[in-house]
């Protein structure tokens, strides 16, 4: 049998994901791991050349950790064709469950194990003839969000979509990601819909609520609890809800395996697309992201008169006690509450798509605490012209327009396409580079150390970079609009070598979950990560990975990740990253940037390349200075092999690698070349001497990311949210849910 690892590595035997989510292996704590410094020559000088890691080694670091698919799971899925007949067997139009109920093609029924099932075919083997056993059901598999490792949130009766497919198979993934049950595995047929509006469309939520669902809510003594409104609180009966009520599918979690290795190579949980939906349940990208730029907007204003009414010095007017028709509901894995009241005569409001808003999309707001006096550019609070000016696509007002021949009402006029980026955490520019060469504005950037902060400033004269704490930026009230966001957040904690607690582990773990505070101040539409793969590898860190998906998907959100080697990507040295996309409601979410560089495809830049044709005036350049400290204080380390990619990383707090020539090291320039920074790029940072630093400048620089990898991603991010505003410019609505305006 075909066996999915190297043959110098036993065949781990993990437990399938398909079914319920477990922890993926993690690799031994006191694995080697070599750190050494970056730095090159254009020279070429001949010297020994100690041995070093090889690319391969390098490129098995941390794969232990990559979830592996079990034998049964990858040949079940690359067996056969999951719309193909096999041999012996054919198709039927229905099959009996064990109450007698019958079910076809279409029906979604429940599974025996708490999951559900929406069936596309039914397979019968005819050497069995009509018994329960001979039929088999193919479809797609659904499982509980509040089952999904607390990556969703735990509203009740809603669904998620289960899909494994192959990486690289362009076939829809309701096509590719089917699976395939027994007959035996069916307790019984339920209600669920299909559709990608936003939570709590559709849902038993918003249609009226059968007596035996409730009852009114007693305290340990039995005595009624009342509301503010000294009204009885009614709670939904979960079992009955878990039983009788309505499921709805809002969202597919999508991981593509490699059939090569049978190893996972990239996830993604999304909302389902429109042609998903069923007929009746979808909603377009542009109602959905309309809808939720709203409730933005709403939130906005209500949280500017929330703090207008706190700094009045006048009391706080009393609740009003008149009655009104309200319903609210609690959801959580325990409990739902209602609340009624008694209705009052008023107009009564239809629910629907068009009308109904996200809410609850962020949590709680923290106290603002201002912005800090320190800076490096001054800080002035931004009108919203200026705003637009910088991103009016996401701001565009609704305009109708006049309605042409076809019956249809174009909604919105044509956008300008020029799209803004905050990057936080920005450093000296590597992603604020790479997004300045991909063609994205850098408008804004948070860093607090000065000297890196200063760097940034420099290189980017145009973009307002401050000096503060980004914490301290998030909770300031105002709204700095842009089209992207980008964090680059400490990596310590999460590396995969951190085995000792530090001093600022809690910091480090704290700054990782601003996702939501982020999309607040900076009403952005794409947000994009990069962090050290041990977020999502090492099994410790999984509470927190689980905690950090559910930011996204609990504003409505669609992300996907995957662990990218740079390397791959025409950097010259050897990284390994997590790299996390994410787009809100309505907005395309970015394709991942191809590889360039690899097996079948252009070679891998090595160091002699990426440090060659240097000219002799360039700033940080002094070759022959670093050989005279070389022979004054010789250092008996590795050279790096100029005919290879690095194999180390750019790092302040390890050893220094050599020049290929073995006689100096690597000089700043050098150093910045090894992380494709552009010659002209500058370093500012106070000098001793006259001198810059060696030390800090290239922890500056190992710590900034690749521009050539982010120009990749930026220029993909580019792309969606043009392909997106095209559509929201083409947008027309059906002539009867038009509005004639004389």
């Amino acid at each position: 049998m075909r066996r999915f690892l190297k043959p110098s590595k036993p065949v781990p035997k993990p437990k399938s994901r398909l079914m319920d989510t477990s922890p993926t292996p993690e690799p031994a704590d006191d694995a080697p791991f070599n750190i050494i410094d970056l730095t090159s020559d254009d020279e070429d000088d001949s010297s020994s050349i100690p041995p070093i890691p090889d690319a391969e080694e390098y490129d098995n670091e941390g794969e232990d950790a990559v979830e592996q698919l079990t034998e049964e799971e990858f040949f079940r899925h690359i067996r056969h064709s999951r719309t193909a007949v096999p041999p012996g067997h054919d198709r039927a139009d229905f099959a009996t469950i064990e109450d007698g109920a019958r079910i076809g093609p279409g029906d979604t029924v429940e599974l025996h194990n708490g999951t559900f099932f929406k069936i596309e075919h039914i397979i019968r083997e005819r050497a069995l003839g009509y018994q329960p056993h001979a039929f088999k059901l193919r479809g797609i598999l659904l499982k509980c969000c509040r089952h999904m490792d607390n990556m969703f949130e735990k509203n009740i009766n809603e669904l998620v979509a289960i899909l494994l497919v192959p990486l690289r198979d362009s076939r829809p993934n309701f096509v590719t990601g089917m699976e395939e049950v027994s007959l035996s595995l069916v307790k019984r047929i339920r209600e669920v819909i299909f559709t990608n509006a936003i939570f709590p469309a559709h849902s038993f939520r918003t249609v009226p609520c059968p007596e035996n669902w409730s009852q009114m809510k007693r305290d340990n003594n039995g005595q009624l609890v009342l509301d503010k409104y000294d009204n009885p609180r009614w709670v939904y009966n979960s079992a009955v809800i878990n039983e009788e009520a309505r499921l709805v599918v809002r969202w597919a979690s999508v991981r593509h395996f490699d059939k090569s290795d049978g190893k996972v190579k990239r996830e993604v949980f999304r909302r389902l697309a429109p042609a998903e939906a069923d007929p009746g349940y979808s909603v377009s990208r542009v109602q959905l992201l309309r809808t939720y730029q709203r409730g933005l907007m709403r939130r906005q204003r209500a949280s500017s008169s929330a703090a207008m009414s706190t700094e009045s010095s006048g009391p706080a007017p009393e609740p009003s006690r008149k009655r009104r028709s309200t319903i609210t509901i609690d959801d959580s894995d325990d409990e739902v509450v209602v609340t009624k009241v008694q209705p009052t005569k008023k107009r009564k409001r239809t629910f629907t798509e068009e009308s109904h808003e996200m809410t609850d999309v962020f949590a709680p707001e923290a106290k603002a605490s201002g912005l800090p006096l320190s800076r490096v550019t001054k800080y002035h609070r931004t009108t919203y012209s200026e705003e637009v000016e910088a991103g009016p696509s996401t701001f565009s007002p609704p305009h109708q327009g006049p309605t042409p021949r076809g019956g249809l009402t174009r909604l919105y006029p044509p956008l300008q396409k020029k799209y803004a980026i905050t990057d936080l955490y920005c450093g000296m520019g590597g992603v604020s580079e790479g997004a300045r060469m991909a063609g994205l504005n850098v408008k804004y950037g948070v860093e607090r150390e000065k000297h890196v902060a200063e760097t940034h400033q420099l290189n980017h004269p145009t973009c307002r970079t401050l000096q503060m704490n980004v914490a301290d930026f998030l909770q300031d009230r105002e709204v700095l609009t842009v089209d992207v966001l980008h964090s680059s957040c400490p990596c310590r904690y999460w590396s995969m070598q951190h085995t000792v607690d530090g001093k600022n582990d809690e910091e480090n773990i704290a700054a990782s979950f601003m996702v939501a505070e982020a999309a607040r101040k900076t009403q952005c539409r794409v947000m994009t990560f990069e962090q050290a793969p041990g977020l999502l590898w090492k099994r410790v860190n999984k509470p927190y990975w689980q905690l950090w998906i559910n930011q996204f998907t609990s504003m409505g959100w669609d992300v996907e990740w995957r662990v990218l080697n740079f390397v791959n990507h025409r950097n010259p040295q050897g990284r390994k990253r997590l790299i996390v996309i994410a787009a809100c409601p309505g907005q395309l979410l970015p394709e991942f940037p191809a590889e360039t560089s690899g097996p079948g495809l252009r070679p891998f830049m090595t160091v002699n390349e990426a440090i060659s044709n240097i000219k002799p005036d360039a700033t940080n350049h002094n070759p022959q200075q670093m050989r005279q400290e070389q022979r004054m204080k010789p250092r008996n380390l590795p050279a790096a092999d100029g005919n290879k990619v690095l194999q180390h990383i750019v790092d302040r707090a390890g050893p220094s690698a050599l020049h290929p020539n073995g006689r100096r090291k690597f000089t700043i320039r050098e150093v910045m070349r090894l992380q494709t920074f552009p010659d002209t790029y500058k370093m500012r940072i106070e000098s001793r001497n006259g001198r810059t630093p060696w030390t800090k400048a290239v922890g500056m620089v190992g710590d900034a990311v690749p521009p050539v990898v982010m120009e990749a991603i930026f220029t993909n991010v580019i792309k969606a949210l043009q392909k997106t505003d095209d559509e929201v410019s083409a947008f027309v609505v059906p002539a009867e849910n038009a509005i004639e305006i004389d």
